[in-house]
């Protein structure tokens, strides 16, 4: 079948290509077809894709295949903003930067006064939401999971931020594609001009397409829909961006006699692993209908039930050290994760057992996702670090006291300054006197015991049930701030004293900066990233920890959303080349994930109730 694709020539063709099953080949080998056997001219070839690190490794696979240069390898934002900048005068001063992006909404968001100090998982959520509503021609709601934020404040500030973006004539990537689109629909002229700069058409990872930029190819591709479609439906993992499985099937309706090519061969994997991944993303219902095999037979996967985390993490450090992937001797390992919060306390842990690691996060906030996170800073800094204002109010109500920010009048908080605020109010005079208590005894104490008393005596953990919409949510809460304390006494061990003195770490400094931030400085390692993260890349030895119901799949899903969530343990599954490890515990009656009870006996090797510490 790929013989077939790389000498296809005219019209439309979508391209269906599982795992492992050589799609950048078949592209590249497609294009050296067209220019050395069709000759058609290199700069006359768009080729698309979704980061700039896919669309220099087919450029530089290109090269080295002596391929003719002129060929255009890029993204869809810079795609459209060439266009922009040829056509419509836009300028790369009129981008937005990440920092200038947090910086107001981080001002318009407290302005509103949603939450006394806006954090930085909050920005992303709005973020988040900004992109949806931009990239889709339907009504999204305006919504963020677990934020109390009302649908008019929401609209507000969204509003407001659209203003900002207009007043300094800046413009978001998001805008980009938007921007372009709009004006290749209201200017027949130029989107001629496009319509005849290129005479074929290739699109990388289709699967990951949005409305907008669906809209993008259909008005820039000719008459002759020269256009080939490269992608995987079973591999679509961005509904937070837009993107939608559904577009594999819509190119077909919009595509007449589209010729489909389907790589059903799977090189990477070994057989059981390709079997047992295929089972799963099997019970999804919104797919192409199709089928995979191994190319390689036998390869391992293991299915590893324990009764509680730490055993879990025994467990983990037990495959590392037995298969020798702990050190330089085999750095093919990876671990993958549901969040970027997980990757950075399974980081710490190995750390801490002497493993080295590479921790290939995604870019962006190294605590997104846990507001446990920052509460259990702010209080340790203000215990530890000076008693800064900002700092307490992030937990002075957490559970609620009825503190108000009133009675703190200087950057300093003392209980002087409280009680004399309060002093015709005897009832709040003794919740202050309560909580100074414990403030002044977790000076004295390590953090290890400064954490303990703030989760317990202060009942920062009734603040976690109380956050939590279900028991479920409430034991992964839990679960996080008990590894979330264990990163925090880390922390402490490594310097002398305890200090954070802002929101953000070194690791987002450089990614406010544009810096790439993964790996590490580490040359050797185990990688540990997320799901997302891991999509595209390959490893011998893959883990899998936290399979359990409500952490994978998350909890109160949509189908729609529950096979969203399938697709993420697929795409991670299908990394494992040889061996492939599914982890999950049973502490707090946590049950085994939905998705693999599908698992037969014969795919997989059980282990019940492992535990390293006690073998």
């Amino acid at each position: 079948m790929q013989t077939e694709a790389i000498a296809h020539i005219r019209g439309p063709a979508l391209l269906i290509a599982g795992p492992g099953s050589g799609k950048t080949f078949v592209i590249i080998q497609r294009i050296l077809s067209l220019v050395s056997k069709e000759h058609v001219r290199p700069d006359r070839i768009m080729v698309l894709t979704f980061s700039k690190a896919a669309a220099n490794e087919m450029k530089t696979r290109y090269e080295n295949s002596n391929g003719t240069p002129g060929v255009y390898f890029g993204t869809f934002h810079a795609a459209s903003y060439g266009i922009l900048r040829k056509y419509m005068g836009y300028t790369n001063a009129k981008i937005i930067t990440f920092e200038q992006k947090k910086k107001a909404l981080k001002m318009i968001t407290g302005n509103h006064a949603v939450e006394d100090e806006p954090d930085q998982d909050l920005i992303n959520d709005i973020l988040g939401l900004i992109t949806r509503i931009k990239c889709s021609d339907k009504d999204v709601p305006y919504r963020i999971d677990h934020r109390n934020i009302n649908e008019d404040t929401l609209k507000q500030i969204i509003s407001e931020y659209n203003s900002f973006l207009r007043d300094e004539r800046l413009i978001a990537f998001d805008d980009m594609i938007t921007d372009c689109v709009n004006s290749l629909k209201e200017d027949d002229k130029i989107r001629a001009m496009i319509k005849a700069e290129f005479d074929h058409i290739i699109i990388d990872e289709f699967q990951d397409i949005n409305e907008y930029q669906y809209r993008f190819i259909s008005l820039i591709e000719n008459i002759d829909m020269n256009i080939m479609a490269v992608g995987d439906d079973d591999q679509a993992i961005y509904a937070f961006r837009g993107s939608d499985p559904g577009f594999m099937k819509r190119f077909i309706e919009d595509h007449i006699n589209t010729k489909i090519f389907y790589l059903s061969e799977n090189h990477r994997s070994r057989e059981r692993i390709v079997k047992a991944s295929s089972t799963i993303i099997q019970q999804n219902h919104d797919r192409l209908n199709k089928s995979f095999k191994a190319v390689r037979s036998d390869g391992t996967v293991r299915l590893i039930r324990t009764q509680t985390r730490m055993e879990e993490e025994d467990a983990i450090v037990d495959i590392l050290k037995k298969s020798g992937c702990s050190g330089v001797e085999n750095e093919d390992t990876a671990i993958i994760l549901r969040t970027n919060a997980e990757v950075l306390i399974y980081d710490s842990m190995l750390r801490k057992r002497g493993i080295e690691t590479r921790n290939k996060s995604p870019k962006g906030p190294s605590i997104d996702g846990s507001f446990i996170y920052d509460d259990l800073r702010a209080f340790l800094n203000f215990v530890k670090n000076g008693h800064r204002r900002s700092d307490f109010i992030r937990f002075m109500n957490k559970p609620l006291r009825y503190i108000h920010r009133d009675c703190l009048l200087e950057e300093t908080v003392s209980i002087d300054m409280m009680m004399k605020y309060y002093s015709n109010n005897r009832e709040m005079q003794k919740t202050v006197e309560e909580l100074w208590k414990w403030i002044e005894l977790s000076k004295k104490i390590d953090v290890r015991g400064a954490i303990g008393i703030f989760r317990k005596s202060m009942k920062y953990d009734e603040y976690i049930h109380f956050m939590s919409k279900t028991a479920k949510e409430y034991e992964k809460n839990l679960i996080m701030a008990d590894r979330i304390t264990e990163r925090l006494c880390d922390q402490s061990r490594i310097k002398d004293d305890f200090v954070i003195t802002d929101g953000f770490s070194e690791s987002d400094a450089a990614y406010e900066n544009g810096e790439d931030t993964a790996p590490q400085k580490e040359s050797h390692g185990i990688y540990i990233m997320t799901m997302h993260m891991a999509k595209g890349l390959e490893f011998d030895n893959v883990i899998i920890p936290d399979l359990n119901e409500g952490i994978m799949p998350k909890k109160n899903l949509s189908e729609k959303a529950m096979e969203e969530e399938r697709r993420l343990l697929y795409v991670a599954m299908t990394r494992a080349k040889e061996s492939l490890y599914l982890l999950c515990t049973e502490e707090r009656n946590r049950g085994i994930s939905s998705f693999l009870k599908c698992l037969k006996a014969d795919q997989i090797i059980s282990s019940n109730s492992h535990s390293s510490r006690n073998s």
